[in-house]
């Protein structure tokens, strides 16, 4: 099952798994050249999107000045945390830019993890719902609950935190 969705992403096709908030659907900017389907996320907000990591010391790869503060955020959240952060790099002109903000987390034990595992560059996550927000605990319309979608009984608690390049913290989902 992984292995054909990696095959799938590899095609610059898009994905759906299963992530901290939820069904997402999950594109790798080094192949995925399309737009993004209509009705998944807004395209003009990037701050919808999260990108998981495998190790925390990669973070400065993908942004251009990490606050102090966000290092022993990611390292020592208890609960799963996205940490949405300003100035991106290496993503892809679409991405990049000093006021582009996106959310990073570590990777926690999930589909997503096991693909992002399985590829060595970055992939972005958007949850269906179109919010980090809120929860998405519904497939989209034409997809059915199958081995492929389970069923989700629940998200996990999860925390999403802007933090200004100047360290400033904002709250955008308690958990």
């Amino acid at each position: 099952m992984i292995q054909q969705k990696v095959t799938k992403l590899k095609a610059g096709e898009a994905v759906i798994c299963t992530a901290i908030p939820g069904y997402c659907l999950v594109i790798c900017p080094r192949y995925f050249k399309a737009e993004l389907p209509a009705g998944y996320i807004s395209t003009t907000e990037s701050m919808e999107a999260f990108m998981p990591l495998q190790m925390v010391d990669t973070l400065h790869l993908h942004v251009n000045q990490v606050p102090d503060l966000a290092w022993d955020l990611m390292e020592y959240a208890e609960k799963p945390l996205i940490l949405c952060l300003q100035g991106l790099k290496n993503l892809g002109e679409d991405w990049d830019g000093p006021e582009a903000v996106m959310g990073f987390c570590r990777l926690q034990e999930d589909e997503l993890s096991s693909l992002a595992k399985a590829i060595p560059h970055p992939l972005l996550a958007f949850p269906l719902s179109g919010s980090l927000s809120k929860p998405c605990l519904k497939l989209p319309e034409g997809h059915a609950e199958t081995t492929e979608y389970p069923a989700l009984a629940g998200v996990k608690n999860y925390k999403v935190l802007f933090l200004s390049r100047q360290g400033g913290l904002q709250w955008l989902r308690k958990g």
